[in-house]
């Protein structure tokens, strides 16, 4: 599972990086004048307005940075830290199945920097011609509609999209042992992505049905949350929780020993045999799995009750806090200078409680917002392996939503008693989460340029294995604050004013 949340933290390293762009443009747009009349011609439907305040240079050359500026960030440290994850994830699936014992921890990320390079050039080119014929395509489509606009020139964009998706389907399945020929031989680019070609080809059985269960079963989990969502059993945080720790490491190594037995060894075999006997829920429910899941949280409350109480992390807990703060008082500020008008004009009446926490069947609001808490802290205090700078932005962010709310809410005494019988546990427990994603930075950054047996190397693998408890520690305080915001604080908001 450590190896696919490393790689999860990798969306909190992108979104951190639009939250810190966007809010400079944001306080430029205010700074100039422009951000309110924006927020108030959006709001009043305003569109010819809009669009003439959208084309001053003042406006219009910031936003074209921004998203010019964005994108080519976030497509160019997506693939650096692919790098990255791809080596840990994949070389510790290569060990986990050449070895009968379990690959612990600190031998994940040690596995880091491995094959970084040739793990993110060959993630580049994977990337490139997969989505390549969807975007020829697409143009194609465009061209022709500009060249004759017509009904007919218009559904050709479709229909050229169309065919450029089932390119891309068919480019991404002949590449989807490229990850892990990289890891398992000592190839790389062009050359991993023709292996990976010929594998899939000269085993189109095993493969094709590989990607079948991979497609099918994502489909039918976000299925299965959404339906189950609309008679109020919100399940999306536990569809997206299951993705990331079951769904995503079963199918990567079961692509890997895939690839081990069919690329590596040439053997003719079936998918029940490669994945072999299995003793299913028995095992999941009352079994090693059960013992072994106890065991992990009762380890992870202990190091989180250490890391809390230590006073050589104060530095890090105050950093984290200060973050929560700042974030606050941007958000406000965000708040009175237009955005207030925007969210009011999309429907938010003042004093009325969300009502589809009311509609929820009871409890299953409260797992919810837990499992939603909890995986923002996952990525928030991991994505801090990354320069640090995502996990202050992230942290800043939820500081931000903050502030817009007590700028919305009618007056402190019914903030109070939105935020603070939950928010008593929930901020300080993401403050904890940001504090260890701030260390972990931090040791990360000291690896820099170092061995891989250099005592600093060593150093970020203890407290990068101490992070990972710290976040199943921090589960229970979860836990227990998602149950008191489901099921307590909607009683609690009533008794103050709310509706």
């Amino acid at each position: 599972m450590v190896p696919t949340l490393l790689s999860s933290s990798i969306s909190v390293l992108v979104q951190s990086i639009f939250v810190i762009v966007g809010t400079v443009l944001l306080f430029q747009l205010e700074s100039n004048g422009t951000f309110s009349q924006i927020t108030s011609d959006v709001a009043s439907k305003e569109y010819g307005a809009l669009s003439s305040i959208l084309l001053l240079r003042q406006v219009l050359y910031p936003m074209v940075a921004y998203f010019a500026g964005t994108l080519v960030l976030s497509a160019f440290v997506t693939i650096i830290a692919s790098g990255f994850t791809y080596s840990a994830e994949y070389l510790a699936y290569l060990r986990a199945m050449g070895n009968s014992e379990r690959v612990q921890l600190l031998t994940v990320f040690s596995l880091l920097k491995h094959k970084w390079k040739p793990m993110a050039w060959t993630f580049f080119l994977v990337q490139l011609f997969t989505f390549l014929p969807v975007t020829l395509f697409t143009l194609l489509g465009v061209g022709v509609y500009l060249g004759e606009p017509s009904l007919t020139s218009l559904l050709s964009i479709f229909g050229f999209g169309t065919l450029g998706l089932i390119f891309t389907g068919i480019a991404a399945f002949f590449m989807i042992y490229a990850t892990v020929v990289v890891a398992a031989e000592n190839l790389s680019g062009i050359s991993a992505i023709r292996r990976s070609y010929q594998v899939a080809r000269s085993n189109l059985g095993l493969s094709l049905t590989y990607a079948i269960v991979t497609v099918v079963g994502y489909i039918v989990i976000s299925l299965v949350a959404e339906l189950v969502t609309d008679i109020g059993v919100p399940l999306t945080s536990i569809a997206s929780i299951a993705i990331t720790l079951l769904i995503i490491p079963v199918l990567h190594m079961t692509k890997t020993s895939v690839y081990v037995q069919i690329g590596l060894n040439s053997s003719e075999s079936t998918l029940e045999e490669l994945l072999g006997p299995t003793s299913g829920s028995k095992d999941l429910l009352g079994g090693p799995f059960f013992r072994f899941a106890l065991s992990k949280l009762k380890q992870g409350i202990y190091a989180l009750k250490d890391y809390a109480l230590n006073w050589r992390n104060l530095p890090y807990h105050v950093a984290s806090a200060a973050a929560l703060i700042i974030g606050v008082l941007v958000g406000a500020n965000i708040g009175r200078n237009g955005l207030d008008s925007l969210i009011f004009a999309l429907g938010y009446t003042p004093g009325v409680i969300n009502p589809t926490i009311l509609g929820d069947v009871p409890l299953t609001a409260g797992l919810d917002i837990f499992l939603h808490n909890w995986e923002v802290s996952l990525s928030t205090a991991l994505s801090g392996i990354w320069l640090i700078a995502p996990t202050l932005a992230t942290i800043g962010f939820n500081g931000m939503i903050l502030g817009v709310v007590y700028y919305l809410t009618p007056n402190f005494t019914m903030f109070a008693a939105a935020i603070f019988p939950h928010g008593s546990i929930e901020l300080p427990s993401f403050v904890l989460s940001g504090s260890a994603g701030m260390r972990l930075g931090v040791y990360f950054v000291r690896t820099i340029g170092k061995s891989r047996d250099s005592p600093e190397e060593h150093r970020f693998e203890a407290v990068a294995r101490e992070t990972i408890y710290i976040i199943i520690g921090l589960a229970i305080l979860f836990l227990i604050a998602g149950i008191i915001e489901g099921n307590i604080t909607p009683i609690i908001m009533r008794m103050y004013g709310w509706k």
